[in-house]
Formats: structure tokens, sequence, C-alpha cells
């Protein structure tokens, strides 16, 4: 295990459930079509037809990572790893995970921004199908996918599943042809702060158009890669304040889901510095940037953001006043997965309770109770 050995452990035990009592909510599961077909059937003609042309593309050579993904988390058969959903079940129980979120993670920026809403709605209607309707599925919750490029289908679907209680927010890839605090985002903002839905900002993992991940270019290693993700969703967080999203939308919640919290945090600290000293080119933030983040955001862990020594990292929470803004997810079924016990090893009983249970029910109210569908919902 190359994260427990960067760690100073040698993961020993780490997939054992604990006998710690608290119940744990994965934020961040991501479920895959078993085949294009299973997935094409939903799409649309005439993109059923050619959709195996949807996939290659958009797959980043130069920085995929340097193990197989999705990776097992158990044996099994012999089939694509997070596409059956008694496997993944099993395979969360196993970690001592009650709840699981879905957030299919799409195609990123397709060129044409039709068919970026089409696969969008789609994905909304696979997942519904083939995940929330299964067998013994009722622990797991749904994300409406939405193609950011096209507002108008955007609100469109929100509105046709925000009735089905299986769905617990909205969901955009972190790739974007501008900062998601401009004027053209605003009707998804609105729509979704509407139905009292969050909106989680994830990386599809894929590209399609638009420029590279680096101001200099695109990097040559996964690591690099990685490494720099956190960046973009920090820039979408300073967009939204500085734009005066927060101020617009009081109910508005956004959940970024790449990690990197404490370069948000830090990010806000300079923004709120800058802030200070010209209010008038930004009048209509009314309050400090860091002031908006209780109220308005939370930030899904991620395995890279446990650091050394482990009880460093509770130090470096409290520093960046994120205990309750912290939401724990797997990244099942990827690789650089994170496990309830690695968490568990850095941080102490008060704060576990918080970041595995109380953050994401206050997070997503949907998750505390029952999951209900809404027979009245519009069906394409």
């Amino acid at each position: 295990d190359v994260r427990g050995r960067r760690r100073g452990g040698n993961g020993e035990g780490r997939d054992q459930v604990s006998s710690d009592s608290t119940e744990v909510i994965d934020c961040a599961v991501h479920p895959v079509p078993a085949s294009t077909e299973e997935f094409a059937q939903y799409l649309p003609q005439p993109l059923r037809s050619r959709a195996r042309k949807l996939n290659p593309p958009y797959n980043r050579d130069l920085v995929n990572p340097p193990f197989p993904e999705p990776s097992a988390w158990s044996d099994g058969p012999e089939q694509r790893i997070g596409s059956s959903v008694a496997g993944c079940l099993d395979d969360l129980s196993s970690s001592g995970i009650s709840k699981a979120a879905l957030v299919p993670l799409g195609h990123g920026l397709v060129p044409d921004a039709r068919v970026s809403s089409d696969l969008a709605c789609a994905t909304n209607e696979w997942l519904a199908d083939r995940w929330l309707s299964a067998e013994g599925a009722d622990r797991l919750f749904g994300s409406i996918s939405v193609g950011s490029r096209d507002p108008a289908g955007a609100v469109a679907e929100i509105e046709r599943w925000a009735g089905d209680g299986r769905f617990v927010q909205v969901v955009v890839p972190t790739e974007a042809l501008a900062p998601y605090g401009q004027e053209q985002y605003f009707p998804i903002w609105e729509a979704a702060a509407h139905v009292g839905l969050p909106v989680v900002v994830v990386s599809s993992r894929s590209w399609g158009v638009g420029g590279p991940v680096t101001p200099f270019g695109e990097p040559r290693y996964y690591s690099e890669a990685a490494t720099q993700q956190p960046f973009a969703g920090t820039t979408h967080l300073a967009s939204l304040v500085s734009e005066g999203v927060f101020d617009r939308l009081p109910d508005l919640r956004f959940v970024f889901a790449d990690g990197g919290f404490a370069m948000a945090v830090t990010l806000l600290w300079r923004v709120n510095n800058d802030w200070r000293g010209s209010r008038y080119d930004v009048p209509w933030v009314s309050r400090p940037p860091l002031d908006y983040l209780a109220e308005h955001v939370r930030f899904v862990l991620h395995a890279a953001d446990l650091i050394d020594p482990p009880d460093q990292f509770e130090t470096l929470v409290r520093l960046c006043g994120c205990e309750s803004l912290l939401l724990f997810g797997s990244r099942y079924p990827y690789w650089d997965h994170l496990k309830p016990a690695e968490v568990r090893s850095a941080v102490t009983e008060a704060l576990l309770h918080d970041l595995f249970r109380e953050n994401a029910l206050r997070t997503y109210p949907r998750m505390a109770g029952t999951r209900s569908t809404d027979d009245g919902l519009l069906r394409r």
C-alpha cells in the first residue's frame, strides 16, 4: 500500500471494520457503468449509435495514474470494479460505511454543450435505474449531474429530479471555461438553492476541451497533476465569493470534492486581506470572505490531505477552522481511495463524530431519513 508506506505505517488492518460506534457516511463514491452498452441505452439518437466514440478522446494519457484505475477493494467476479451495486455495498460495508452519496464523474468539458446536457441527462437516468432502484440500495443516494455549459438544460434537469428524495445534491465538473462565480452559471446555482440541494464540484478526470491544468502547460506526470488538481476548486471558490454569489443566494451551499481544504482556506486568508483594502472593487461582498465558509462551503477529505505525523492533521484542521466543514469521502473505487480506518488513526474521537456523520447530515438532510421517490417526476 503506497499510501501506508508514505505515512510511516505498513497499512495492515485498515480494511477491518472498526469497533467504533460512530456511523460513517461516505460522501464520494464514484459508480461506473459495467459497459459502454449499459450506458448507451439511456442516450438519445444519434449519440446512442456512436457512444463508443465518447470515451477515448477525453482521457489524459500523459497524466494517468501509475496504477490500474479503478482498482479493486476486494476480490470479486471479473467485471469493471465500481459497476456492481452489490459489490460496492459489500466493499463499503467491509470498511464500516453505512450510507453513501453516489457522485458520477461524467465526461468533463465536452465540446458540444448540447451533448454535455444529453450525457448528464443519461447519467441521471442510468443512476436512478441501475443503482438507486437496485435491490438493497436504500443506503445509496444520488447526485443530479448537469452540464454547466448549458444553464437552461441544467436548470431543467435539476427541476426534473429535485422531487426524487433519492438525490441529495447537484454535481458539476471542476473542469470549466470560466470560474463558477461568473454570471453565466448563476441560473444553475439559483435552481439548486431553490430546491435546497448543495452543489458538489468534482474533477471528472477528463478534460475534453479547454486549457491545460497549469498556467504553463500540461504536466508530464500524474503526481504533478494530482497535486495541483485542488487549486482548480479554490479558484472556483474565490470566484463564488468575489462575484457575490453567496450574498445573492444565502441558502446556497457548495461542496468541493477534490481535497485540498487547507489550500482553499489559506487562499481565502489572502482574499480576506485583499478585501479589506479594496472593498470598493467588490461592494456586493458584504462580509470578510472567510465568513462565508461556515454557511456555504464544505470540503470532502482526500487521502492526500492526511499529513505526517498523524497528530498534526487535527492541528491543521483546527487551525483552518474546518471542524464542521469536512466530509468523509472514500473515492471508491479508485486507487487513491480513503478508508475510515486511515482517518481514525489521525484524529480524535470528538472530531471523528463530526467528520464521519454529523457534518454529512447537516449538509445532506435527505440522508437522515428514509429515501423517497416522487412518482410524479417528469421523465424524458
